[in-house]
C-alpha cells in the first residue's frame, strides 16, 4: 500500500526513473576511467571491469557534477529526488547523493533500480566520508529491502551464491567465470521479498 501511494505522489513513471537512472550511471562511466576506482578495481579483481556487464562508475568528488550535468538532459530537480540520486543539503541546495565513490548499478530484468557506492578506501571511518556503502534511499522504484545486488543477469543453470556485499557478489561471478551468481543484500539482513 505504502508504494501504491508513492508512485502516486511520484513526479515521474517508472521508466522515467529508471531512464533518470540510466543517464546517471552513463555519467558515472565516463567519470570512471581517468578515476581511483578504475585501479582499485583492477587490483581488487585483477582484471579490468571497465565496459563489462557489472557497469563500474565513479561518482566524482564534488558536490552538483552530476545534478549539473542531469539538468542539461532536461532532467527536473524533482525527478533526481524522485529518483535518489540527488539530496538536498542543510542550505536547500541540491547536491549529488553519491560523491567520491565507485558505483555499480542495482538492477532487475535490464532496469536500472538505483545505485550502491562504495567509499573512497582512503578515507577512514570516521563519519566525515559517510559509511563505506551508500545505496539509494528508498523511491518508488527501489526498495532496499526488495531489492538485491546482482552480479550479473540470473540465468537458468547458475548457482545463486548469497554474499555480504557488492563486491563478494562480483568476485564470485568473475571467479566461477559466469556459472554462479553473487546476490548481495544490500545492508540489510536477508528478507522474505529478497528471498
Amino acid at each position: 500500500q505504502d508504494r501504491a501511494n508513492a508512485w502516486h505522489d511520484c513526479p515521474a513513471t517508472p521508466d522515467r526513473l529508471a531512464h533518470i537512472n540510466e543517464l546517471s550511471l552513463r555519467y558515472y562511466e565516463q567519470c570512471f576511467t581517468d578515476s581511483w576506482a578504475r585501479p582499485y578495481l583492477i587490483e581488487r579483481f585483477h582484471q579490468d571491469l571497465a565496459g563489462s556487464t557489472f557497469r563500474p562508475g565513479y561518482a566524482p568528488d564534488g558536490w552538483t557534477g552530476l545534478v549539473t550535468h542531469l539538468r542539461r538532459q532536461g532532467v527536473t530537480d524533482e525527478e533526481m529526488l524522485a529518483a535518489g540520486v540527488a539530496t538536498t543539503a542543510s542550505t536547500g541546495r541540491l547536491i549529488d547523493r553519491f560523491r567520491d565513490r565507485v558505483v555499480f548499478p542495482i538492477t532487475h530484468q535490464g532496469q536500472i533500480l538505483g545505485f550502491v557506492g562504495r567509499r573512497n578506501p582512503e578515507h577512514a571511518d570516521d563519519n566525515q566520508h559517510g559509511p563505506k556503502y551508500l545505496n539509494t534511499p528508498d523511491t518508488p522504484l527501489f526498495h532496499k529491502g526488495a531489492q538485491l545486488f546482482a552480479a550479473g543477469d540470473p540465468a537458468k543453470g547458475m548457482t545463486p551464491v548469497l554474499v555480504e556485499g557488492p563486491m563478494d557478489a562480483i568476485a564470485v561471478a568473475l571467479a566461477t567465470d559466469g556459472r554462479a551468481i553473487g546476490l548481495a543484500p544490500l545492508g540489510t539482513s536477508l528478507t522474505d521479498e529478497q528471498a
